[in-house]
């Protein structure tokens, strides 16, 4: 986060090296607000792509 901040990070896992629940873990780990990991996990790749809001 001192690079940039949570608006521009989309949720993203490595698998199958990191699990997607691993790497959710260390989000919450990391100490991130709720807005943060809200925005990292859904809207902000809701606002590039947004006809996923359809698939809802």
């Amino acid at each position: 986060m001192k690079l940039v901040p949570a608006s521009h990070v989309l949720f993203g896992t490595d698998f199958p090296f990191v699990s997607a629940g691993a790497f959710a873990k260390g989000l919450g780990d990391y100490g991130l607000s709720y807005g943060d990991l809200q925005s990292i996990g859904r809207e902000n790749a809701l606002a590039l792509f947004p006809r996923l809001k359809k698939c809802g």
